[in-house]
């Protein structure tokens, strides 16, 4: 009984081992690959964080130095109190932002939407120093963080549906 009991019907499943196009799971598209500029933006990411952090462990460092306290002495505020609050807020900061960043490179789309958002507040953060100081050495910041975000989105969408089980239209 060499000919197939119904002769519509295929005898054998195409080569190389996938399904039928248009069955859950047996794409015949290949997996998207992981875009180099989210890469990127997690890597100068990281680069940030790691600077963060180590502006805020000095800031930490210094909060109890009796010297650098006195060049603050005519700004009326508890200058040590300040610098504890601002150094533990930049440690945690940055942390934060590195273990985004991590889930991000392993296509979790919650933690970029996280690191966006992390990236709008220290923007907020840094306009409103330099409207207030009219300082504006925040820019350097501002341009990083924004540069880091855009290579991050720019083109991992496909990417990110893929990692999420969402059909990919490409």
């Amino acid at each position: 009984m060499s000919d197939p009991q119904y002769p519509d019907q295929p005898t054998h499943y195409p080569a190389g081992g996938q399904g039928y196009p248009g069955y859950a799971g047996h794409d015949e598209r290949p997996a998207p690959s992981r875009p180099g500029t989210l890469l990127a933006g997690c890597i100068l990411t990281w680069v940030g964080s790691v600077v963060g952090l180590l502006l805020g462990l000095l800031i930490l460092g210094l909060s109890s130095s009796d010297e650098f306290a006195d060049v603050f002495n005519g700004a009326g505020a508890d200058v040590e109190t300040l610098l504890k609050v601002l150094g533990g807020v930049l440690v945690v900061w940055s942390l934060l932002a590195a273990v985004l960043a991590v889930f991000v490179v392993m296509g979790n789309r919650w933690a970029a939407i996280a690191l966006a958002v992390l990236g709008g507040l220290y923007t907020a953060v840094v306009v409103y120093g330099i409207v207030t100081s009219g300082d504006f050495s925040g820019l350097v910041g501002i341009v990083w963080v924004l540069g880091c975000l855009a290579l991050i989105f720019s083109g991992s969408k496909d990417w990110f549906d893929y990692k999420a089980g969402k059909r990919v239209n490409y």
